[in-house]
């Protein structure tokens, strides 16, 4: 018979371990360092380490031979990067999870996710976080850029962070706070998507997600928009994932999309962060040009339809 004193050393012993697709490692990270049985801690980055199902993957082999094409077409090995910004970053222990949490249990490849918490296009850029990836990707790599949270208010209203208005490649604003130059988010995003571009990689633009629209109606903001206009100027693919998860927020109603927001109108729970997931996915299979779409190993999600 059990004692007490086993039963929560057991209940404790499992609560320390991350479950799968959870948070495992990384630069500053206080929480659990193992994961959960039948899963395995893999490093992403320096900054997130995941639980994934199965055991740890053995090194890839050096080859110049061209890689393997697995069923449908699609080259194996690759691995999908993210850009953007909390909505879709690794969890950093706080109480909101971005939906790059959650994309990878529905993908054959392993997730990347360089996305940083209060980053803009603009950000992302200056701090050299976009040739990070671009330094990192191999030819047919793929790499989802998701950016306009924080692009608002101008450099004078929102220092290191705005950017300049309209659509222009060369118009330019300066911010007050350094006196450095400032582009539009056109600009930014070009540049990057060309860079990724030349390094033979497979871009995927997403729109921004939707604030709680059950508390926030202040609209469809001007960066939907403006991601489709970069990928349809970059020929690039474009996911309307605003218009994706609001379709599903509409769907399960206040009562239960209210509950994924436990700090603010912005930043969702894990569970949040999985419905999330789930719509990109569905705006993914509902474009067979999509160079993700032949990675997707699970389309049951919500919602069912395609725009």
């Amino acid at each position: 018979m059990f004692s007490l004193a086993a039963v929560a050393l057991f209940v404790a012993t499992v609560n320390a371990q991350a479950q799968v697709w959870g948070q495992c490692g990384g630069q500053g990270w206080t929480g659990a360092t193992t994961c959960v049985s039948g899963t395995t801690c893999v490093l992403l980055n320096q900054y997130y380490s995941q639980c994934q199902p199965g055991a740890a993957p053995a090194p890839a082999p050096t080859t110049t031979a061209g890689g393997s094409v697995p069923t449908g077409g699609a080259p194996a090995g690759v691995t999908l990067y993210l850009a953007g910004d909390s909505t879709t970053a690794p969890d950093t222990g706080t109480q909101y999870a971005g939906w790059g949490t959650q994309i990878g249990k529905y993908l054959s490849i392993p997730v990347n996710n360089q996305a940083v918490p209060g980053k803009s296009s603009r950000s992302f850029t200056d701090l050299g976080y976009f040739n990070n990836i671009i330094n990192s990707v191999k030819p047919n790599d793929l790499v989802i850029i998701e950016f306009g949270h924080n692009e608002g208010g101008g450099p004078a209203g929102n220092p290191q962070q705005g950017v300049c208005d309209g659509t222009s490649l060369t118009a330019t604003c300066t911010d007050p706070s350094t006196g450095k130059t400032v582009y539009t988010y056109f600009k930014y995003m070009e540049d990057a998507i060309n860079a990724l571009k030349a390094k033979n990689a497979k871009v995927v633009v997403s729109s921004q997600t939707p604030n709680n629209p059950f508390k926030d109606t202040s609209g469809v903001p001007i960066y939907v928009s403006y991601a489709q206009q970069v990928a349809q100027q970059t020929s690039v693919a474009y996911v309307d994932h605003f218009d994706y998860v609001l379709t599903r927020y509409k769907q399960l109603g206040a009562n239960t999309v209210n509950g994924y927001f436990p700090i603010d109108n912005i930043h969702t729970s894990s569970t949040g962060a999985d419905v999330v997931a789930q719509a990109l996915v569905r705006g993914i299979v509902c474009d067979s040009s999509n160079p993700l779409a032949p990675y997707v190993k699970n389309s049951n999600v919500q919602p069912t339809a395609c725009l």
